[in-house]
């Protein structure tokens, strides 16, 4: 059993408090898509629209401005999530923000099994190294290398091209929000 001055069971209670607000979610998401830092009036534009899908009138913008500037901002400030700059009414995301994507476990890249991929051609080049030393005849072995050089190429441009965009170190964020 835990002890409540333990501090990997109180990191995951904060965690998941702060998680616990839609709102404050949207705002981490939102100020991502922001590039990790953005003014607080644009940021209760963002999760105004967000959670009315449909036009926002400027009375319901500045309800959740004034929501964000003293409960959530505050709160995000409070866990180290982000800090605030008082003076320029921006927010910005901290690294400690990571200890998120540690507890909730996913990636940016979900959908994606590029390890198994690799594992597929590294298995078939394998194979085809190990089958003429039994006496099974197969294609040259020059053109096999070949085949499997030029599909391990085209697996990798197509993993950087996948990943360039979306791999940044807080993209874990956008899975906390359903868009």
């Amino acid at each position: 059993m835990t002890e409540p001055g333990d501090g990997d069971v109180l990191e995951k209670d904060v965690v998941f408090e702060v998680l616990a607000s839609s709102r404050r979610r949207l705002l981490l998401y939102h100020l991502h898509r922001r590039g990790g830092k953005a003014n607080l009036v644009d940021l209760a534009a963002d999760v105004a629209a967000a959670e009315t899908d449909g036009p926002v009138e400027e009375e319901v913008e500045k309800r959740h401005y004034i929501s964000l500037y003293q409960t959530h901002v505050p709160k995000l400030e409070e866990t180290g999530f982000v800090v605030y700059d008082e003076d320029e009414r921006e927010v910005e995301l901290t690294d400690k923000v990571i200890e998120i994507s540690a507890l909730v476990g996913k990636t940016s890249n979900r959908g994606h099994r590029w390890p198994f991929y690799y594992a597929v051609i590294a298995t078939v080049g394998l194979v085809s190294m190990i089958l003429p030393l039994t006496g099974v005849p197969i294609v040259e072995p020059p053109a096999v290398a070949g085949v499997l050089f030029g599909l391990l190429v085209v697996l990798s441009a197509v993993h950087v091209a996948a990943t360039r965009d979306t791999d940044t170190e807080y993209s874990f964020l956008e899975t906390l929000v359903d868009e």
